[in-house]
């Protein structure tokens, strides 16, 4: 993958990375149902962007 589709991937991938780094790091399930949701909305994201 090269040009434009691999730097729109790496533009979502890199915040997704930190984002499943945090809910390894979460302090509890509150903290992980947040960032489980902004999970979801990231695919959610990324999905829309393949319409």
């Amino acid at each position: 993958m090269t040009g434009e589709a691999h730097d729109a991937l790496h533009e979502w991938l890199l915040p997704y990375i930190e984002l499943v780094n945090n809910l390894s790091d979460a302090p509890d399930e509150t903290a992980s149902a947040e960032l489980f949701h902004k999970l979801e909305a990231a695919f959610k994201e990324l999905n829309l962007s393949f319409v």
